[in-house]
C-alpha cells in the first residue's frame, strides 16, 4: 500500500481541523472530553496527538503508521480501525461545529428551547421561553431575512400550541401565521430574482421569474415602510429591470446609507453589488456622473467596513477602486485608500498587490523614477500579479526613454510569457505589446510615415494588451 494511501494528509478530518483556529482546537478538546458527548479514551487521545501536529500537519507526523504508534505503541497496524476512528472525530467535529453555530445564535438556541418545552406540555414554561425569543428577535437590531424567519417561526410554534390545547375558545393566532409567512415570502423571493437576474447577466443562464410581475406589483402597492429589507431589494430589482431610470438607484443608495445598521454583512454586500452594477451599466454608456455614483458607493462601503470580507478586501475590489479613483482624477484621496486598507489585504498576497497598485497611482502621476524599485523589490507568489508588474514595468522604462534597458527587457519578458503556463490565454494580447513597442523603438524619429503605419496596424487590432496606452505613444 502506497505512503500516500497511509496518510491522513487529504482526509476530511485533517481539512476541518485545519480550518479550526487555536481557541476552536482547545474548545474541541474540551467537547472530545465531555463524557456527554463521547466516551472512547481513544478518540481523546487521537485528538491530543493531532493537536500537537496542528496547524501543520506535516505529512511525515500524519502518516496513518505513525499515528497509529502514538496511540497504540507496538500494538499490530490496523488500518481500517485508524478509520473508524479518524470517521467517529469526525462526526465528533461536526457536532462541535453545530454546537458552535447555535452558541452563537442566541435566537436559535431560545427557539429550539421553546419547540421542547412545546412537546413535553409544560405551559408556564412554554410561554416564558417563548416571550423571552420572541424578545430576543425583537430586540436585536437587524431587520433582514433571518428576523422575518425568526418572527415566522415563532408565529407558527404559537399557533401549533394554541391548537394542540383544543380550546376553541381561544383564536389560534392564524392572521399572524399568515401575515408573517407573506412578509417572509416576498422578501426571499425579491431577493432571489435580484440574485438570479445578476447571475444571468454573468453567466447568460436562463431562469424562469415565476410570479415576479405580481410580486413586484403587490409590492409596489403595499405599505412596506415597516420592513426595510423589502424596500431595498424591490429597488434593487428595480434598478435592473428598469436600467433606464434613476430614481431607484438613488432610493437604494439612500437605504443603504441611512438604514446600513438593519441588515446583516452579507446582505449588505449582496445589495452594494447591485447597485454598484446599475452604476457600471450607466458609466459604460457614457453617463459619467454614475462613475462618481460607483465611487461614492466604494467610499459608503469602506466608511461602513462591509467592502471587507472576513476582515479582508479582495485584490481585485482593491484594484477596481484604485482604477476608478485614478479615472475619477481622486488622486489624494486614492493614496489614502491604499495606505489605509493595506492592512486589509491578505498576508499572503499583501506586498505585492499593494506594490502594484501603489505604482499605478505614481504612473498616473507621471512620477515614474519610484516604480521600478517598488516592482523590482516585491516577491511574487501570483503570476497574474508578476504579469501586471512586467507590463507596468514595461510602460515605465518607455517613458523614461530608458530604450537599451527596455529591450532587455522585452526579452525576459517574452520567455517570461513562454514559461507560464497559466497566462496562455492572455499570451498573444502581450506578445502583441512586446512586439509593437520593439518596432516602435527600431523606427528612427524622422521616419514619419513608417509611425503612421506601425500606428494604423496596431488600430486594427484588438488583441494588444494596454492597447490604449499603446496607441497614445506611437500616434505620430
Amino acid at each position: 500500500m502506497s505512503y500516500y494511501i497511509l496518510n491522513m494528509e487529504k482526509s476530511r478530518l485533517v481539512y476541518v481541523l485545519m480550518a479550526f483556529s487555536a481557541r476552536e482546537m482547545r474548545q474541541f478538546g474540551k467537547f472530545v472530553e465531555s463524557p456527554f458527548f463521547n466516551e472512547s479514551s481513544a478518540l481523546v487521545e487521537l485528538l491530543k496527538y493531532l493537536h500537537q501536529c496542528y496547524p501543520d500537519f506535516s505529512s511525515e507526523r500524519i502518516a496513518l503508521p505513525m499515528v497509529w504508534q502514538q496511540l497504540f505503541g507496538d500494538e499490530v497496524f490496523k488500518e481500517i480501525k485508524l478509520r473508524q476512528l479518524m470517521s467517529k472525530l469526525l462526526s465528533l467535529a461536526e457536532q462541535f461545529l453545530a454546537y458552535q453555530q447555535w452558541q452563537h445564535n442566541p435566537i436559535q438556541a431560545q427557539i429550539a428551547t421553546t419547540m421542547a418545552l412545546q412537546d413535553r406540555a409544560l405551559p408556564k414554561l412554554f410561554w416564558s421561553s417563548w416571550t423571552a425569543a420572541e424578545n430576543t428577535n425583537e430586540e436585536q437590531p437587524l431587520r433582514s431575512v433571518g428576523y422575518h424567519q425568526n418572527r415566522c417561526t415563532l408565529a407558527q410554534i404559537k399557533h401549533h400550541y394554541i391548537e394542540q390545547q383544543e380550546q376553541r375558545d381561544i383564536e389560534p393566532e392564524l392572521q399572524a401565521v399568515s401575515d408573517s409567512l407573506d412578509t417572509l415570502f416576498i422578501l426571499q423571493k425579491l431577493k432571489f430574482f435580484c440574485k438570479m437576474h445578476n447571475y444571468q447577466l454573468i453567466s447568460h443562464k436562463p431562469y424562469r421569474y415565476e410570479l415576479q410581475d405580481a410580486i413586484v406589483e403587490y409590492a409596489k402597492v403595499q405599505n412596506f415602510e415597516q420592513q426595510p429589507a423589502i424596500v431595498a431589494y424591490y429597488f434593487a430589482l428595480m434598478t435592473i429591470r428598469n436600467k433606464e431610470e434613476n430614481a431607484h438607484f438613488f432610493a437604494l443608495k439612500n437605504i443603504l446609507q441611512q438604514q446600513h445598521h438593519l441588515f446583516s454583512p452579507e446582505e449588505l454586500q449582496d445589495l452594494f453589488v447591485l447597485a454598484r452594477n446599475f452604476c457600471i451599466r450607466r458609466a459604460n454608456v457614457g453617463e459619467r456622473d454614475f462613475a462618481h455614483e460607483l465611487l461614492d458607493l466604494y467610499k459608503t462601503e469602506i466608511d461602513q467596513e462591509t467592502i471587507l470580507q472576513n476582515g479582508y478586501i479582495s485584490p481585485a475590489t482593491y484594484k477596481n477602486i484604485v482604477t476608478l479613483a485614478i479615472a475619477l482624477k481622486e488622486m489624494e484621496w486614492v493614496v489614502g485608500f491604499v495606505e489605509q486598507l493595506k492592512q486589509h489585504l491578505r498576508p499572503e498576497h499583501r506586498e505585492e498587490v499593494y506594490a502594484l497598485n501603489l505604482a499605478r497611482i505614481l504612473f498616473s502621476q507621471k512620477n515614474y523614477a519610484p516604480i521600478l524599485p517598488l516592482l523590482q523589490q516585491v516577491h511574487y507568489r501570483d503570476t497574474l500579479f508578476e504579469l501586471s508588474a512586467k507590463t507596468l514595468l514595461l510602460q515605465t522604462y518607455f517613458e523614461l526613454g530608458e530604450y537599451q534597458v527596455l529591450l532587455s527587457f522585452l526579452d525576459s519578458f517574452s520567455v517570461f510569457l513562454q514559461r507560464k503556463t497559466s497566462v496562455s490565454n492572455l499570451r498573444k494580447h502581450y506578445q502583441n505589446l512586446i512586439k509593437y513597442v520593439k518596432k516602435w523603438v527600431s523606427i528612427p524619429d524622422y521616419d514619419k510615415a513608417a509611425r503612421q503605419q506601425l500606428w494604423e496596424e496596431i488600430e486594427q487590432l484588438s488583441n494588444v494588451a494596454e492597447r490604449a496606452w499603446l496607441l497614445n505613444k506611437v500616434r505620430p
